[in-house]
């Protein structure tokens, strides 16, 4: 005990002496001093030691160097028990002081995190979707509340969890940005919350589509012209940006979020969509997929992906294949538009019921 007393004596006599050196260095030695003593008394700390390190730091900050200012800034994002008040003022600092409270401590709740995505400029928002986790509530703040630089942070973030509305407003968004489509289709394992985890498949390069000759289909030019202008309207749609994106997305074998953007399209339950897709027949998955514009090879990805899960004869897969390539649009928008009719009817059925 009497050993313990030396030190701690030799300690505050040591503190003491930097204290009244006013240069800068010796007022950022003091500053990590008292640091790594405030950081030593672990979950134990008391309030009242919390507010008055956090009044010793705003008065010591200044009179040191950005360097190590920005030092500090990183030795407090890695403190669990720094003071909350503290933290919520250094996130609203300059960016160099910002950017590690930002990304990395813990103290900063979700409902700070939204709270100060509401507020903060780009480059602090960037920090923010640069953390480890992001949770739906924080990723939707950044990209409702961010330009194409945010959304594009957020996109690139594997372990960023997302809503099914945040992730249509980045589909939208991909559309005409190529960084942000090159964001989605990179994105690992666990991108989804309310929809559950991807099951990952081994990838295979996709059949060949057989490609339809509409020359060989009829002679009549009434017929001819009506083919034409179908194919016309299939490839305005295949330029929709939700096409686009699926193409990316499907190629990493993406299967839910797939689900999640063709329910997005078709204006149904994503559930819905999901147990469509899981079915053996392919047909409302063609429909669903001809009706957004989805390409024939884009398709076949899809095709094979299924087959392989499902454990489908080759043969089986290239007939949806073959199926898919000779659907019309104009049929797949009629089949979708009946299909949205009779969900609408279900659910009017269940809500009188």
């Amino acid at each position: 005990m009497h050993n313990l007393q030396v030190v701690e004596a030799r300690m505050f006599d040591h503190l003491t002496t930097l204290a009244h050196d006013r240069s800068p260095a010796r007022r950022a030695e003091l500053l990590r001093s008292i640091t790594d003593l405030f950081a030593s008394a672990g979950h134990g700390v008391s309030s009242d030691v919390s507010e008055i390190y956090s009044d010793i730091v705003w008065h010591l900050v200044p009179g040191i160097t950005m360097a190590e200012r920005a030092e500090i800034a990183l030795r407090l994002a890695e403190l669990e028990t720094a003071p909350h008040a503290l933290i919520i003022a250094l996130a609203q600092d300059e960016i160099l002081l910002a950017d590690p409270i930002l990304r990395h401590s813990t103290v900063l709740s979700d409902e700070d995190l939204v709270r100060l995505s509401e507020s903060l400029p780009r480059d602090h928002m960037v920090a923010i979707a640069g953390r480890s986790e992001l949770s739906e509530s924080v990723s939707d703040a950044l990209i409702y509340n961010g330009d194409t630089t945010v959304l594009q942070a957020v996109a690139r973030n594997p372990r960023a969890r997302l809503s099914i509305a945040g992730l249509g407003r980045l589909v939208t968004e991909a559309g005409s940005d190529p960084a942000l489509r090159r964001g989605l289709a990179s994105r690992s394992g666990e991108p989804l919350g309310a929809m559950g985890e991807l099951v990952p498949f081994p990838v295979h390069a996709p059949r060949s589509p057989r490609k339809v000759d509409p020359d060989q289909a009829t002679g009549e030019v009434v017929v001819l012209k009506t083919a034409m202008a179908d194919r016309s309207e299939a490839a305005d749609a295949a330029s929709r940006p939700v096409a686009s994106v699926i193409s990316a997305i499907a190629s990493h074998d993406r299967m839910l979020e797939v689900a999640i953007l063709l329910a997005d399209h078709a204006g149904l339950p994503a559930d819905l969509v999901s147990r469509m897709i899981a079915k053996t027949d392919s047909a409302l998955l063609a429909i669903l997929c001809k009706a957004a514009g989805i390409e024939d090879d884009t398709f076949a990805l899809i095709a094979d992906i299924r087959g392989r899960r499902f454990g489908q004869a080759p043969e089986a897969v290239a007939a949806a294949i073959e199926g898919y390539v000779g659907l019309p649009f104009a049929e797949a928008e009629r089949a979708l538009r009946f299909m949205r009719a009779r969900h609408a009817e279900q659910v009017a059925t269940t809500s009188l019921g």
